[in-house]
């Protein structure tokens, strides 16, 4: 049988706290130097509470990310407002 990596990660939750920023940055960062090339899910809220500030901090975390690994974002319900009230952001695309 053929053996896969993929990295899953959930509900990152951008904007809920400071804390929360910082792990999720250094989390990309340990993913782009240890694991390049491994394919990521990122499933769950991706937004705290979907604010466009939140989700351009996470277009640009995730850019980042894409730089070193493909990935494939499956957005949770706290996004749901941002592809309703901030259509310029729901583009389809993550990065």
């Amino acid at each position: 049988m053929a053996k896969y990596t993929l990295i899953h990660l959930s509900d990152l939750h951008i904007g809920n706290s400071e804390r929360e920023l910082n792990n999720t940055n250094q989390i990309v960062k340990s993913i782009g130097t240890s694991y390049t090339g491994v394919p990521v899910l990122i499933t769950g809220d991706l937004a705290h509470s979907a604010t466009k500030g939140q989700f351009k901090t996470m277009r640009s975390i995730l850019n980042k990310l894409a730089k070193t690994n493909p990935i494939l974002a499956v957005p949770g319900n706290h996004d749901y407002a941002c592809m309703v009230y901030h259509g310029d952001l729901a583009d389809g695309k993550i990065g």
